[in-house]
């Protein structure tokens, strides 16, 4: 009766790579969050903030999978069903990170350094200060003292 329609989109991951529109082949390879397909946004004109996270969070789940996706007006649904993955093979990974640290912008890619090592890095940081603050049996109330004593120093 025409209510429903059926589409799919490719490749849905929080990355995707950056297609060249200038200069290509003389710029790394860079990345950019996924979006809806500029011939398929007709489909979908009224998406949510939270639409992409809903999509991602089929990643780790079994194939099969469903969530219920509504636009901005909350007037249309869209059941968004996870259909196929493809995880990078050993092969993918190893070329993606030997060219995270070519010299040769060309032959750069940046995945891993502009968007893997920085959020391990947040994540281990973060770890090591907590280990610390439990070392040292910190607490907020130590912070305010510390700050109260810095403040009596200065005056």
């Amino acid at each position: 009766d025409g209510k429903y329609k059926q589409f799919e989109l490719y490749n849905v991951s929080k990355l995707v790579e950056r297609k060249a529109t200038f200069h290509a082949g003389q710029m790394p390879t860079l990345y950019r969050p996924y979006r809806i397909p500029e011939e398929q946004e007709k489909l979908l004109p009224y998406p949510t903030a939270d639409l992409y996270a809903k999509l991602l969070s089929l990643s780790d789940k079994p194939i099969g999978d469903t969530v219920v996706v509504v636009d901005q007006p909350g007037s249309t649904y869209y059941v968004a069903a996870l259909i196929d993955r493809r995880e990078p093979d050993i092969d993918t990974v190893n070329f993606v990170y030997g060219r995270t640290r070519a010299t040769i912008p060309s032959q750069q890619d940046t995945l891993m350094r502009d968007h893997a090592i920085p959020a391990e890095m947040v994540k281990a940081i973060e770890e090591i200060r907590s280990r610390l603050k439990a070392e040292a049996k910190y607490s907020e109330k130590t912070e305010v003292i510390e700050k109260m004593m810095k403040n009596t120093a200065d005056e």
